[in-house]
């Protein structure tokens, strides 16, 4: 999975949490403080430019939802 990750002073991205329930997967994106540690399932892949996110979820299933603050957003695995 490839995302955007936006450039802050205050916060990072460690990585994702993820949920398989059957044929769906359900994943949120981490964001933490600078000042804290966290832990992601998934961690960021190493190596790529600041900016840009990629981490890799063993799914093979049909349905991905990616949940944000605000709320959530379908897609079709492989898009």
């Amino acid at each position: 999975m490839d995302f955007k990750v936006p450039p802050e002073t205050y916060y990072y991205v460690p990585g994702v949490d993820y949920r398989v329930d059957g044929q769906t997967l359900s994943v949120r994106i981490i964001r933490c403080s600078i000042k804290s540690r966290c832990e992601a399932m998934a961690k960021l892949l190493p190596g790529l430019p600041p900016g840009d996110g990629r981490v890799r979820i063993p799914f093979q299933g049909k349905t991905v939802v990616l949940r944000h603050l605000d709320g959530e957003q379908v897609l079709q695995a492989g898009l």
